[in-house]
């Protein structure tokens, strides 16, 4: 009986312990990471916060892809693409003027031969509203790959101090496979886009634009 009622005893505490040890685990969700700016959806993947010299800072939003569709062009080639906003939030006190370029090129991806990648920026405006639809809202991308396909695309873009921008990207893929991550990138005032495939490697870096802050005249 002794024994028994010891073994239960430990079958309980055991059983108690490891309750104890999945509550916790539930309960810490990246406990260390710090939340979105301003944003409480679940379609963000990276942001970047850039300090200014006069405390404010630049927000750099970049989300997850949506879409997968297939297009094929005029001479038969079949690529798939994806669509992806960014939101850029001007917590400064200056003017900002974003200037983004996209050449007609492709860009060479190590998935396989032959593989490679274009990007455009697609009209239309992006809001949050529209995260839920299907690729984020665009519509008739399709007929706008079949007259730009082969075209440079540019946007520029001011922000007011306290205001904020968002817009589309859409990569093009050919004979690549596989979960893509882009993400606009600030050194200086260069921008760059990145397109990875979800671990950070095979990473395509692309010169695409400026950001220039403008003081305001007071």
């Amino acid at each position: 009986m002794k024994y028994t009622f010891i073994r239960k005893t430990l079958s309980v505490l055991t059983s108690f312990a490891l309750l104890i040890s999945s509550l916790a685990a539930v309960g810490q969700t990246n406990p260390t990471e710090k939340p979105f700016t301003n944003y409480s959806g679940r379609w963000l993947h990276t942001e970047s916060t850039i300090p200014d010299s006069s405390g404010g800072e630049l927000i750099i939003q970049n989300s997850y892809p949506k879409g997968g569709s297939q297009y094929t062009d005029a001479i038969g080639r079949t690529f798939s693409y994806v669509i992806f906003w960014t939101r850029v939030m001007n917590e400064t006190a200056d003017l900002i003027e974003l200037t983004i370029k996209f050449p007609a090129d492709s860009f060479p991806s190590t998935s396989s031969a032959n593989s490679y990648v274009k990007v455009f920026l697609p009209p239309g405006k992006m809001t949050l509203e529209k995260e839920s639809l299907f690729n984020y809202g665009i519509t008739d991308f399709e007929p706008f790959l079949d007259a730009g396909l082969n075209k440079s695309t540019m946007r520029h873009i001011t922000i007011a101090p306290k205001e904020e921008s968002l817009f589309y990207t859409a990569s093009l893929f050919h004979l690549v496979d596989g979960p893509t991550r882009t993400a606009y990138v600030l050194k200086g005032e260069n921008l760059f886009y990145t397109i990875n495939n979800g671990s950070g490697h095979d990473t395509i870096t692309i010169p695409c634009g400026t950001l220039i802050s403008k003081k305001l005249k007071k």
